[in-house]
């Protein structure tokens, strides 16, 4: 049982939402079918619509085919109606037999239901091997932290420097998280809350385009950067910043912060410049660190930047700790972003999404102030991103 769960657990997880996207459309399909014809047609009618709507976001995100798309429709429709038999005999029984209430026979009904229809799909509709690595791989707990999830997660190819020295394929997702400043202050906070007083020498590894940098500066203190891309370097040229490409030339406990946001996951030889965050920083020196969380989140965006790895709080627990920093602090950020990239990999699927200023800044407006209250409850369970604190101990000098 437990092997099943972690096997199957990222599956399950998605068609959660795949099922809650078909149960919306079943009841708005029954509001409005019901205007026209009676409620019983217009029950088969809302039926139909959400199994086809189930059908084609099931095939899409969540499982693999086997079987040709016609059998795979009907065996779906078929298959949907053994599981709605399956739920109404389950609410009946609850509510005769074993006099549940009204409600909590209908709970226990749906739940029943929503089993059978994903035991149903998984196991016989589509290919019973899992779309989704098992949660042990999308942790990487199965690995040691030497290996830092690259087997799991690289696209393939040799390793790769830091990030392609000629030029950083992310500058349009640069320029369109400036459509971002919610999210932008929202990591600014945390790492102003990271910052010691009055600490007087910073660093900004992979510092982009300065976003953030420009932002200490603003506040009157003084920031040196590692940024290798030739094009971002002439933006931090031009907040009157001196970057240097490589964060091997710089010499050891010189820095008493350092922080690296969105980086990390570019990193083939991780473990290297994790060494290295480790040498720069003085005795007693802090890192900060934010990186994208959990490898089913991948969207095109991940492509597109070149990411190698999306992390969770136990990977990037293991991935400093395995350089001698204690970590003071892990967590989730954006907990509305979880189920957010877990849509637009739906929409992505289906060729109806594509990451813009104007989606970013819709998101930034309208969703992360409600996504930034929900990490109050939910900052250690899940998140599109992974904020860690790290400190470098007072007697290691190396």
């Amino acid at each position: 049982m437990q092997n099943s769960a972690r096997r199957y657990g990222p599956t399950v997880l998605v068609y959660c939402f795949v099922a809650i996207a078909s149960a919306l459309t079943e009841w708005l399909s029954f509001f409005i079918a019901g205007h026209f014809i009676g409620p019983l047609a217009a029950a088969f009618a809302a039926f139909f619509v959400a199994t086809a709507v189930n059908y084609e976001l099931s095939r899409a995100i969540v499982f693999l085919s086997k079987r040709p798309r016609g059998q795979e429709i009907l065996l779906t429709f078929f298959m949907s109606a053994v599981a709605f038999l399956f739920n109404f005999a389950t609410f009946l029984c609850c509510l005769k037999l074993l006099d549940f209430a009204p409600m909590m026979a209908k709970f226990v009904g749906t739940g029943s239901g929503f089993i059978m229809n994903y035991a149903l799909r998984q196991f016989v509709v589509f290919s019973r091997e899992p779309r989704f690595a098992s949660w042990a791989s999308l942790a990487c707990l199965s690995r040691p932290a030497a290996e830092s999830c690259v087997d799991h997660e690289l696209k393939g190819g040799a390793p790769k420097p830091m990030i392609a020295p000629q030029s950083y394929p992310g500058h349009r997702i640069l320029e369109a998280m400036r459509n971002a400043p919610h999210y932008a202050e929202a990591v600014y906070r945390m790492i102003r809350s990271a910052l010691p007083p009055g600490t007087p020498r910073i660093l900004d590894f992979g510092a982009g385009d300065g976003m953030f940098a420009e932002l200490l500066l603003r506040d009157g203190l003084k920031v040196d950067c590692v940024e290798p891309d030739p094009h971002n370097q002439q933006s931090l040229a031009s907040l009157g910043l001196s970057p240097v490409a490589d964060i091997a030339v710089l010499e050891d406990n010189r820095y008493d912060f350092v922080y690296a946001i969105n980086v990390l996951e570019h990193l083939h030889d991780l473990d290297r410049h994790v060494a290295d965050l480790h040498r720069v920083l003085s005795a007693n020196g802090r890192l900060f660190v934010f990186v994208p969380a959990f490898a089913i989140l991948w969207t095109s965006l991940d492509d597109e930047v070149d990411h190698v790895r999306r992390f969770t709080r136990a990977s990037l627990t293991r991935a400093l700790g395995g350089s001698g920093l204690a970590i003071e602090k892990c967590r989730y950020f954006d907990s509305l972003g979880f189920p957010a990239a877990l849509c637009v990999r739906a929409l992505e699927a289906v060729g109806a999404f594509r990451y813009s200023p104007q989606t970013v800044g819709f998101y930034d407006r309208a969703l992360l102030p409600l996504s930034l209250f929900g990490d109050r409850m939910l900052s250690n369970i899940l998140g599109k991103n992974v904020v860690a604190i790290a400190r470098k101990s007072v007697f290691d000098r190396t």
